[in-house]
């Protein structure tokens, strides 16, 4: 780059010459460059560099001389010169600027003189003698020297242009204005020369060439200060003017340059004695003129001499008043400029005064004119100036104005001045008068401006119109209104913020930013109220006034108020901003502007403060209130429906026509009739009565759907705000954090809705990206988008894939504990998956994740996840519940309110084992005792209440040791809290709940009244509408248990001392509102209410009861509900006579009252009925008898089925009161029922139906005795042809088997079943009738029976008889009714069908249970469904079939009961053995699963047999397969059992028979460990110092077999313990590659390569770049490759050929990897070769041969040394495989190698043939023999005559050795070594 280049050339400044620098800098730039302008260029970047350089040194000072030799300003000169010379005449444009500045920046010299003269001649060559205009950026160059010419360089110049300017004026005009006006001299004496050359441009009949040469006499005038010259000026000027010239425009021209004389810099009085003679020529110029804008120039010029001059002239005076009181129209456009001129003489001397007090009233009716004549406005506005200015100090134009009421219509907001188009319409020459009149009423007038708004808008206005100098000279103009008006800036800010409200769609968004921004920070003063800084801030950052993320105008702003920095003003109104920020005004505002203002504006400021957490906290806190997901959340459809109605439209068109009309087909032609009428009559406005009133109601609709229309918006607004500013948060890193655990599950919720899912999608996608960056931040943010959004239809292995990315993600990559925001986005996963249907593995991940961070960030979602664990996961129960403990020890729970609530909202779970769980958390909680919590937690404190009553006494026992612990006890509106819970789906809570509210009434009995009438209002909110029964069945779908936990209330209420007017009250509501409702279940409680009311206040008010009632049975009403109220009132009429004495007539009257109710058709009201005749009458026994006759004859020949059902009720109250036994068998009422069951007619056999159902139901266990005689008539009666009877039956059948006890059913059954063999198909439906009632018997008893029940009902679907076959199914499917396992519930049908046909539905129906994700426990009922499809299907030729079935039975031992599972453990275990034997290896490995499971679930000593069938199947003679599958098993089961089980029973029985004589027992036995590894994990890794010796012997086996398995086991050994157990298997396989087997060696290696490679693959980081010394350490690592490294060079190629292929699968580059382990490796070779038996040695010698070959040179420098040092070993062997290997080493390397290394290697050679022992010689003989073929004979003179020398030694050992080894070295080079040794042996002694 140019910079670059320049900068280098600075540097080159310290070591060279400067010129010598900037001499190569164009040089080598022109080699560059096309052109030599550009290098030029390029130099003057370099000179602005030195410039810059040295200004910066001369203020460091002492620096300068420390940095040495450096470029100095007076060397620019040098510069310059040398380039000026470079460019000659003709610059670049561009090189222009440059030097031009730098000159100008130049003290005054010779030198600098001389370029401005170059200079100079550029300019007139450039610009004024161009042929044409030159470009602006040409003219621009020049102007800094303009400044600093001479008066001689200015008189060269103008001269020029005097020659050229006559013919060029237009091209010249522009350069001369831009010349003049840059000039700083005095320019008198080129006045003259001037305005000659001027003068004619200004009677130029162009008008460009008449403005250009009046706007250059506009900037020489004020320039002039020699009054002379400027006399002969205007002398020059007016001669022209004195002839008047024919031509207007020659005219206008001279005029408007006589009005540039007046800005000349003279004394006033010299511009006052030109003006009179300027006065006159000017009148008569206007009075000649016939155009409007001829004359008006004319007047203009004249406004210009009158504000210079003190006196109006009498001709000037009477021009003005005629010119305004013109009564030709035709000359009114002249107004304005009369106008003007007026207002330009009004300048406060007393004549000109005096002038406008004569011309008052004529400009006030100028000004009256606009309120009839729009177009009067410009003229108005310059009249209202004239008076403004002037009134304050003239009475008689202040009373003028008062008597016109003159402000009255100035301040009037309808009128011209604020109109929108008033600026738009204004003349251009009124524009100049806008800011004086402004100023005039803020100086003068500031009381009547304050409060007109309007004038404020209209101020804005003229800031945001005209052009930029337009704007520009408002901006500068505003910043001087503050010392006129205290709250100008207030008013302007909230000016600001209501043309911001306003609908601003169509303006240019650019320019309203460009001028708002300035503005704001133009009229903002330190004066502005505090209170107005909130409103100013948003407005700041408003998309209208700065863009995103801009904080230029908020800066500005800063500075304005005076505040020393942003931060420091955000500090001081901090409460204040935020507070408004999230107001309705801002971020819920309905206009969407300020939404998007108050997001930029938290953004903003928070990017200002992101450092301060104070600030930061304040900003970012509110978000989580301000996303009121509640309250979205809790729009109904009908809400949310009239929201996405367009305005105008009714959302219900049902609600305004009424109920559904039915549609006829019509003919077009009808249709376009009726069309045509209905528009006729809409238009005459006569419409029919039905139109009318659908009108009305239409308009009263709309009305009302506005206001919600209005409400949802707004919320809908509110909530995409806060969204969008939390995407807008997300920028700014770890902002968030503080409230993302709040944040992260509203957003979840979000994603539910789906006019919030985009939005809401977009927040979250910019959350996850900030927290994990953009790669996995978006798979996170789709990720929770999936679990989240119900709107996307999804695959569920989708789900699945996706939330196992994130947990694995989450468990491995990421550093744990996550920081606080990462976990903030994990967890939704976490609790997703957990919550969710998810493979058990996946959930088990998840869950320990979220444990590890239970402490550490104890949020909301983690509490929750806990719960539902706690509630559904079986599985998790344990961890769940300490989890739960361990966190809440360390809640704060004055700041974690929230988890404190989901934990009080817990205890409400119908599962005791949560509430006692988190009961006991609560308990564990430091602060929540405190009264302050409680005040947070409104609830907390009747729950805990509630808790108290609990049904388990160990929850009861400590709530209520915590509530005593409380500092706050139950408020007395403890109500309002509990009343939700009442419509609890679980009957257990609400009853909880009923009696903590009849608790709280007992502590606050003065709250009785108020509780009254708020549950009543309760009960009346919960009852639907027909409305609400029509358009809102979802809604009120559970609103009956609502209305149930009210009659629970009441019932135990009752308990409660009540006053005599509270149960009237109650009795009230109860008879006018209660007692009609339509639900049988509600309405039976609530009889049981009352009935518990009467018997527990009845004793002291039976008398007023008694009235009451009696009152109620006389009423008579056409309701057909009020029946069910007067059976009530009987029912209660009964508990009223419970307190009557013995013997009174009332209560015989009651009594058959009560019997006479028994017809009713309501079956509630008979049982309550049939209650207290149980209690009633053993106060009248002697009535029994007779009502027993009545009752029997009533259940036997009663008239309908009403009356024998309430007849039988009657029978049963009065056998319990005599006794069963008294009544049935002495009595012979069971003989007449079962007569009964047998008659023709039909009443009498549904009857004794009736009474066996009923006698059950009352009498229980004591009617057991008497089903065995009744057995035959019930499975007589399933089979009756009435259905009536066969109903009876049916409920009789469920009573009874209810009832019953385990022995009871013993007794039965057998009847039952021996009926299915029965050969009258209608007696085996009745069987199986009776089987199937069985489903309704007790659970214990139940799971008793099942096991033989469901058998038998599977054997009758093959039945022939459809009837058969039809019961069977439906039996069945009775059982499938009572299963409480809702995942098993919904699975019934398709169960029952797989039982009915297994090969079409048994697929269907395992796939289904294979997919489910079980989180309940399997009851006994779903057991019996299931089994049988297991068992058929383990059976199955289908191996999916097998195996799922299989997996099945595995799983059923963690989710049933063992007692309920055990009955069917029979044959499954024998069905499981047999799929364990299977030839799929998949399936076998299945079952041996399952094997583990059941013994795991159900303990070994249910399958006594199961081992020693294991053992015996292992060493058999059936197959490979089968010892295989059983070897499975077994190491499934040891697995499953205590560790010692293995110890010290299995584990030497395996190991023995591991060397079995038989070879199908060993292979068998060592099949086990290749199992064992896998299922036992960790737990095994104890064992392997036993196994493995087996194993090994296994590989060296004889057969093949033996030897496959046992490499199998080995192989399992290594991949499961290959990162735990490196200290045992190392040694192992080390040991196993150098075994003398060759197949234990070549096994041996394969294990070292799959144990290297997972050690290398489970390592982090790229393949590339892992050490496998690093990770198993240097000394094993070193030892294995080393070992590895010998045996590629086996002799056998199997052993070598598996060793490179574990070699290449470990190590990328070898010669790196063999010098890194160079040490072990040459010790591992050495030690081969002194070893002289068996293959070491020659392995060795290859191996190093190969290892010199690979490395080449680079390995003889620590090769040859380790040699050397091994030399001296005592060890022979040793010693020979040194020289052994030293042979190999120099036969592998070249002569040039060798070369650098012979001063090591021959005294190592001479050491070795002086061995004492011959075979280290023969080796050391190879040695110097592969020497001598690589260095030649130069070896000779260094290795023979040492060995001759000692051949004559004294020492005959010596002499001997040497003797020897030259023998050896004979031996290999005999024909070099003897020309040598001949002459020594020759030679005389």
């Amino acid at each position: 780059s140019i910079q670059t280049r320049s900068k280098v050339a600075v540097a080159l400044m310290d070591y060279m010459k400067e010129v010598e620098v900037l001499e190569a800098v164009v040089e080598g730039e022109t080699s560059l460059s096309t052109s030599l302008s550009s290098a030029v260029a390029v130099a003057m970047k370099l000179i602005s560099l030195i410039w810059v350089d040295a200004s910066a040194r001369r203020k460091m000072g002492p620096w300068h001389a420390a940095r040495g030799k450096f470029a100095s300003p007076l060397s620019v000169s040098q510069y310059l010169e040398m380039i000026m010379k470079t460019v000659g005449d003709a610059p670049d444009v561009h090189l222009i600027g440059s030097i031009v500045t730098h000159v100008t920046r130049m003290s005054e010299s010779v030198t600098k003189t001389a370029f401005k003269e170059q200079i100079v001649s550029w300019y007139v060559a450039i610009v004024v003698q161009a042929k044409t205009a030159p470009e602006t950026s040409v003219r621009d160059a020049f102007s800094p020297l303009f400044s600093q010419l001479t008066h001689e360089q200015i008189a060269t110049i103008l001269s020029t242009y005097s020659k050229n300017y006559k013919l060029k004026s237009l091209e010249l005009a522009e350069s001369l204005e831009l010349f003049v006006s840059n000039l700083k001299l005095d320019l008198s004496q080129h006045l003259l020369d001037l305005v000659k050359f001027l003068l004619g441009g200004v009677q130029d009949l162009d008008e460009k060439k008449r403005t250009h040469a009046v706007t250059i006499l506009d900037q020489v005038f004020p320039k002039c200060s020699v009054a002379g010259d400027v006399e002969k000026a205007t002398a020059t000027l007016l001669h022209p003017l004195t002839s008047m010239p024919s031509r207007w425009q020659v005219r206008v021209g001279l005029s408007r340059a006589l009005a540039s004389v007046t800005r000349a810099n003279v004394e006033s009085k010299v511009l006052e004695k030109l003006a009179n003679d300027v006065f006159g020529l000017l009148v008569k110029c206007v009075q000649k003129e016939l155009t409007a804008d001829a004359a008006g120039e004319h007047l203009l010029s004249l406004g210009r001499w009158l504000s210079v001059s003190k006196d109006v002239p009498k001709e000037v005076s009477t021009l003005l008043s005629a010119g305004l009181t013109e009564s030709d129209k035709r000359k009114h456009d002249r107004f304005i400029y009369y106008l003007l001129a007026l207002n330009a003489a009004t300048n406060g001397s007393k004549a000109k005064e005096a002038l406008l007090v004569g011309l008052g009233a004529p400009v006030l009716a100028i000004i009256n004119k606009v309120k009839t004549l729009p177009k009067y406005r410009s003229e108005a506005l310059i009249g209202v100036h004239l008076f403004a200015k002037t009134l304050p100090g003239n009475a008689t134009l202040t009373n003028l104005a008062k008597k016109e009421k003159l402000w009255e219509f100035v301040f009037d907001p309808t009128v011209f001045l604020y109109a929108p188009e008033f600026l738009d319409r204004l003349n251009d020459a009124a524009r100049p008068v806008l800011l004086p009149f402004i100023e005039v009423l803020l100086r003068r007038h500031a009381d009547r401006v304050a409060d007109c708004a309007h004038f404020y808008d209209m101020v804005l206005a003229l800031g945001m119109r005209g052009s930029w100098s337009e704007r520009s000279l408002v901006l500068s103009t505003l910043t001087e209104f503050h010392a006129f008006s205290e709250n100008f800036a207030e008013k302007m800010v909230l000016a600001v913020s209501r043309y911001l409200t306003a609908s601003l769609d169509s303006v240019d968004l650019r320019l309203t930013r460009n001028s708002l921004g300035r503005l704001l920070s133009s009229f903002v003063s330190p004066t502005l109220p505090s209170s107005q800084i909130p409103l100013l801030t948003t407005l700041s950052f408003h998309p209208y006034v700065a863009q995103r993320q801009s904080r230029g105008i908020f800066t500005a702003i800063c500075q304005a108020l005076g505040t020393p920095s942003p931060l420091q003003m955000l500090k001081t109104n901090l409460a204040a901003i935020v507070t408004y920020v999230y107001s309705d005004s801002a971020l819920s505002s309905t206009n969407s502007t300020f939404r998007d203002a108050a997001c930029a504006t938290l953004l903003g400021l928070a990017t200002f403060a992101k450092d301060d957490s104070e600030v930061i906290d304040a900003l970012v806190s509110p978000i989580v209130s301000a996303l009121d997901v509640d309250a979205w959340e809790a729009l109904s459809k009908r809400e949310l429906g009239i929201f996405h109605t367009p305005e105008g439209e009714i959302w219900f068109k049902e609600r305004v026509t009424g109920a559904r009309e039915v549609v006829r087909k019509k003919g077009k032609d009808q249709e376009w009739e009726e069309q045509v009428m209905a528009a006729k009559r809409k238009r005459e406005g006569k419409l029919t009565e039905k139109e009318k009133q659908e009108l009305e109601k239409k308009q009263a609709i709309a009305a009302e759907e506005a206001i919600v229309r209005e409400r949802v918006t707004q919320l809908h607004s509110c909530i995409s705000s806060t969204l969008t500013a939390i995407s807008y948060f997300a920028g700014i890193p770890r902002i968030l954090d503080c409230v993302l655990f709040p944040l992260t599950p509203l957003l979840m919720r979000l994603l539910h809705a789906s006019d919030m899912v985009e939005v809401a999608y977009a927040s979250l996608r910019a959350v996850a990206i900030a927290t994990f960056g953009f790669e996995f931040g978006i798979v996170v943010c789709r990720a929770l988008r999936i679990a989240f959004d119900k709107t996307l239809d999804l695959p569920a292995d989708s789900y699945t894939a996706i939330h196992e990315e994130i947990v694995e993600h989450a468990r491995s990559n990421l550093s744990v504990p996550l920081p606080p925001g990462q976990f903030a986005l994990v967890i939704p996963f976490l609790a997703a998956v957990i919550t969710q249907s998810h493979p058990q593995d996946l959930q088990i991940s998840a869950f320990k994740l979220l444990v590890a961070h239970s402490k550490i960030y104890p949020s909301p979602t983690l509490f929750s996840t806990l719960v539902f664990s706690l509630e559904h996961l079986p599985l998790f129960l344990k961890e769940s519940s300490e989890t739960v403990s361990a966190a809440a020890v360390d809640l704060d729970a004055l700041h974690e309110t929230t988890s404190v609530a989901i934990l009080i909202r817990a205890l409400l779970s119908p599962d005791v084992a949560v509430r006692s769980t988190v009961m006991k958390a609560l308990a564990s909680i430091p602060d929540i005792r405190v009264a302050s919590l409680a005040t947070a937690l409104p609830s907390l404190v009747p729950l805990v209440w509630t808790t108290r009553y609990d049904d388990e006494k160990e929850v009861a026992a400590v709530a209520t040791e915590l509530y005593a612990q409380f500092e706050s006890p139950l408020p007395a509106n403890f109500l309002q809290h509990l009343l939700p819970m009442l419509g609890s789906e679980h009957k257990s809570l609400r009853n909880t709940v009923a009696r903590a509210i009849a608790g709280g009434l007992t502590l606050h009995p003065s709250e009785v009244d108020a509780s009254f009438a708020t549950l009543f209002k309760f009960y009346s909110r919960h009852y639907p509408t027909a409305d609400e029964v029509k358009y809102e069945a979802t809604k009120i779908a559970s609103w009956h248990l609502y209305r149930l936990g009210f009659a629970s209330a009441l019932n135990e209420i009752a308990a409660v001392t009540l006053a005599p007017a509270q149960i009237n009250c109650v009795f009230d509501f109860l008879i006018e509102t209660a007692l009609f409702d339509d639900n049988n279940d509600v309405l039976a409680d609530i009889v049981d209410a009352g009935v518990s009311i009467v018997t527990e206040q009845g004793q002291a008010n039976s008398s007023e009861l008694l009235k009451r009632f009696q009152d109620t049975l006389s009423i008579k009403s056409t309701n057909p509900r009020f029946n069910q109220v007067r059976e009530s009132a009987v029912v209660f009429l009964g508990a009223v006579a419970l307190h009557f004495p013995k013997g009174d007539p009332n209560l015989i009257v009651i009594i058959n009252e009560m019997v006479g109710v028994l017809a009713t058709p309501s079956e509630n009201v008979r049982k309550a009925i049939s209650k207290c005749l149980i209690k009633l009458l053993p106060q009248a026994r002697s009535e029994c008898d007779r009502l027993l006759t009545y009752c029997l004859d009533l259940t036997l020949n009663g008239k309908n089925g009403s009356q024998r059902k309430g007849g039988a009720w009657g029978l049963a109250a009065v056998t319990k009161v005599l006794s069963p036994d008294a009544v049935l068998q002495k009595g012979g009422v069971l003989a007449k029922l079962q007569e009964a069951s047998t008659e023709k007619l039909t009443g009498p056999r549904q009857g004794a139906q009736f009474a066996f159902d009923t006698l059950s139901q009352t009498l229980r266990r004591l009617f057991e005795p008497f089903v065995i005689h009744i057995l035959a008539q019930i499975l007589n009666a399933f089979g009756d042809k009435n259905p009536g009877v066969r109903d009876a039956t049916s409920g009789a059948a469920k009573s009874i088997m209810a009832n019953l006890s385990g022995h009871g059913i013993k007794l039965i059954l057998p009847g039952i079943l021996k009926g299915l063999a029965d050969r009258n198909w209608r007696k085996k439906c009745g069987a199986i009738d009776l089987l199937g009632a069985m489903a309704f018997c007790q659970p214990k008893q139940l799971s008793i029976s099942l096991p033989k029940i469901i058998p038998e009902l599977s054997k009758v679907l093959t039945d022939t008889h459809d009837n058969v076959v039809a019961s069977g199914r439906k039996a069945l499917t009775s059982f499938g009714k009572v299963i409480k396992n809702p995942e098993i519930r919904t699975y019934v049908p398709l169960l029952v069908s797989a039982i009915d046909d297994p090969n079409k539905h048994s697929e269907a129906a395992l796939s289904a249970l294979s997919s489910t994700n079980w989180v309940h426990r399997i009851d006994s009922p779903s057991l019996s469904l299931i089994m049988p499809i297991l068992k058929k299907a383990l059976y199955s030729r289908d191996i999916n079939t097998k195996a799922q079935a299989t997996k099945i039975v595995g799983s059923m031992c963690k989710l049933a009961d063992h007692k309920d599972l055990k009955p069917y453990l029979g044959g499954l275990i024998d069905q499981v053995q047999l799929v364990l034997l299977d030839g799929i290896p998949s399936t076998r490995a299945i079952a041996a699963k399952t094997v583990g499971s059941l013994v795991a679930g159900m303990g070994e000593a249910e399958f006594p047999q199961l081992i020693q069938w294991l053992l015996d199947t292992m060493q058999s003679d059936k197959g490979k397969v089968e010892r295989s599958g059983a070897a499975q098993g077994l190491a499934e089961v040891i697995a499953n059992l205590p560790e010692t089980r293995l110890r010290d029973d299995l584990l030497p029985v395996l190991l023995e028979r591991c060397n079995f004589p038989l070879p199908i027992v060993r292979q068998g036995y060592l099949s086990v460990f290749q199992f064992l590894p896998e299922a036992m994990q960790a737990t095994f890794a104890p064992y392997l110092t036993q196994v493995l010796p087996a194993i090994t012997r296994g590989l060296a086996d004889d057969t093949e077999f033996v030897r496959e398995t046992a490499l199998l086991a080995g192989q399992a050994i290594v991949n499961a313990y290959s990162l735990t157990a490196t200290e045992i298997l190392v040694p192992t396989l080390e040991q196993g590659m150098a075994d003398s087997n060759w197949r234990i060696k070549q096994s041996s290696i394969q294990m070292l390569g799959e144990f290297l490679t997972k050690i290398l693959r489970s390592a982090p980081g790229a393949s590339e770049d892992k050490n496998l010394l690093e990770i198993i350490g240097e000394e094993h690592g070193s030892s294995l490759l080393s070992h590895l490294w010998l045996v590629r060079s086996d002799m056998n190629p199997y052993v070598s050929g598996a060793a490179i292929a574990a070699w290449k699968s470990v190590v990328i580059n070898t010669p790196k990897t063999c010098m890194m382990i160079l040490s072990t490796l040459m010790d591992t070779i050495i030690t081969a070769l002194g070893t002289p038996t068996g293959d070491d040695r020659p392995i060795a010698r290859s191996s190093i041969h190969a290892l010199v070959s690979k490395l080449g040179q680079r390995v003889l420098p620590k090769t040859l040394p380790l040699l050397a040092a091994n030399l001296g070993s005592p060890i022979p062997a040793t010693r020979e495989g040194v020289c052994l290997g030293l042979a190999e080493v120099l036969k592998a390397s070249g002569r040039h190698m060798v070369s650098d290394f012979l001063d090591l290697v021959i005294p190592t050679v001479n050491q070795a043939l002086a061995d004492p022992v011959s075979a280290v010689q023969v080796a050391a003989a190879e040695a110097f023999d592969a020497l001598y073929a690589t260095s030649g004979s130069r070896v000779l003179d260094h290795i023979l005559p040492p060995l001759l020398e000692s051949m004559d030694s004294d020492d005959i050992a010596v002499s001997q050795m040497a003797l020897s080894g030259l023998k050896q070295l004979l031996s290999v080079r005999s024909e070099i070594v003897l020309p040598f040794v001949v002459p020594k042996l020759v030679a005389p002694p």
